[in-house]
């Protein structure tokens, strides 16, 4: 069976990141102390601490507390809107804070001059027994 290019294109990300998450014993340790990186997006998977030693930061996608966007198999007049509750952290310094996936609401903050874009929030597959997190496509530059 081969697959389209746009079926792939969201299936292998998708197939990384739970392969992360059943590598991990516990989904509150630190993936890699080097994951976070800059400049470059990254896949974030809730419950999981990025750490980027170098810039003494840390990044945690916390929970989702509101999503009322389409399902994937739906067809719906409005595309709806997800909050992402994140993390971040500078040195001793947390700052918890909250983006949007819906472009027309907050999609971005600036903490400690990093600018912090989400990208892209994937639905969790609840048909899985095996990835019910939620994966944030996250960008930050300095």
């Amino acid at each position: 069976m081969w697959l389209s290019r746009r079926k792939v294109k969201y299936i292998a990300p998708v197939m990384c990141c739970i392969l992360l998450i059943c590598s991990c014993k516990d989904n509150n340790q630190v993936v890699n102390s080097n994951y976070l990186k800059m400049n470059d997006t990254i896949y974030v998977v809730q419950g999981i601490l990025y750490r980027n030693i170098s810039e003494g930061i840390s990044l945690r996608l916390d929970s989702v507390p509101d999503d009322s966007r389409c399902p994937p198999e739906a067809v719906c007049f409005w595309q709806g809107n997800a909050t992402p509750a994140f993390s971040f952290t500078k040195g001793n310094r947390n700052y918890p804070f909250r983006l949007n996936t819906f472009a027309l609401y907050k999609t971005d903050t600036v903490i400690e001059n990093y600018n912090i874009k989400l990208i892209g929030l994937n639905h969790p597959d609840y048909k899985s027994s095996q990835s019910r997190s939620y994966i944030a496509t996250v960008l930050i530059r300095k």
